[in-house]
Parts: C-alpha cells; sequence; structure tokens
C-alpha cells in the first residue's frame, strides 16, 4: 500500500471513532448517565462490549482463513490475486 493511501484510512478510522465516541455519549445521555463519571463508565462498557464482538469476527476470520488456506490452490490462487494489478481486473464480474 502507498502512503497516501495508508494516510487516507487513518484520517478515514479518526473520523469515524470520533463519530462513535460522539454517538457513544448521546446515548449514554439518552440512558440518564448525566453525570460525566457515569457516562465515562456506559462508554468503557460499550467498548468493552464491542472488543468481545471484535474479537470473536477475529477468531471467526482466522477459522475461514484456515479453512481457506486447506483448500488446495486456494493459497496460491489468493496470493495471485493480491497480486493482481486493479487496472487488470474485470469489472463486470458474470456470476
Amino acid at each position: 500500500m502507498n502512503e497516501r493511501f495508508d494516510m487516507r484510512i487513518t484520517k478515514n478510522i479518526i473520523k469515524a471513532l470520533e463519530n462513535i465516541q460522539s454517538v457513544m455519549k448521546g446515548e449514554a445521555e439518552k440512558a440518564g448517565f448525566n453525570d460525566p463519571d457515569d457516562v465515562t463508565k456506559y462508554i468503557k462498557s460499550l467498548r468493552k462490549d464491542a472488543k468481545e464482538i471484535y474479537e470473536r469476527l477475529e477468531i471467526k476470520n482466522s477459522e475461514e482463513t484456515l479453512y481457506l488456506t486447506s483448500i488446495p490452490g486456494m493459497r496460491d490462487s489468493i496470493i495471485e490475486g493480491m497480486n493482481e494489478k486493479i487496472e487488470n481486473c474485470p469489472t463486470d464480474l458474470e456470476w
């Protein structure tokens, strides 16, 4: 990946996290948490839930990767696809 692409992704992630933080604060206030400490505790509990969901997804993704790479020839096919220039990829797929 190039540096400009990485920077754009980083900026998008930061913006998304700021939006999520704002939504979480609003949800905490709607739930009746008006004290800043209570809001912080509520946000931390939401983050913990999100972390657990993320960890479950990571495990599922790892299992999927192990499954796909166990198929003969699939690993090489994936690597070949990753190395293909985007300009050479078809735009119309006939599935």
